[in-house]
């Protein structure tokens, strides 16, 4: 990253101050406080960073009991409702697609439309072949 701050074609196109503007929005600091704070500012169509949401779920998880054992077994609703609503705000960015021309003539559409497409069997053989199942010795 500083190699790229420093170089001579950065300084010399002015994208440094782009990448320090970039660099202080995507900052874990205060819990990803900045970028929450720009995201929520610019509304979608757009994709979110997926890393934030995952860290919001784990949190839930590893904080809050699934179940309340006083006096009875009762289901944690309020965690739920967190699980819930981090949910919700990852589909909201899922229900305005971006308006993209793709024309086929410019040969993109057509490299879209010639990728092939494997079904979930192949996919599966496909992901065990890159990355197989660790034998655990009994």
């Amino acid at each position: 990253m500083t190699a790229i701050c420093f170089s001579h074609t950065k300084r010399r196109f002015g994208t440094t101050q782009i990448l320090q503007d970039l660099q202080l929005i995507v900052n874990p600091a205060s819990s990803w406080k900045s970028y929450r704070t720009a995201l929520t500012a610019s509304g979608p169509p757009l994709i979110p960073y997926i890393g934030v949401y995952l860290s919001d779920l784990t949190f839930i998880e590893d904080g809050n009991p699934d179940f309340f054992e006083a006096p009875e077994h009762l289901v944690n609703f309020s965690k739920c409702q967190m699980v819930y609503s981090i949910l919700q705000q990852i589909a909201i960015y899922q229900t305005i697609p971006y308006d993209l021309p793709i024309s086929v003539h410019n040969g993109l559409g057509e490299f879209f439309n010639e990728l092939p497409c494997l079904d979930e069997e192949s996919q599966y053989e496909v992901s065990l072949y890159l990355e197989p199942k660790q034998v655990t010795a009994a």
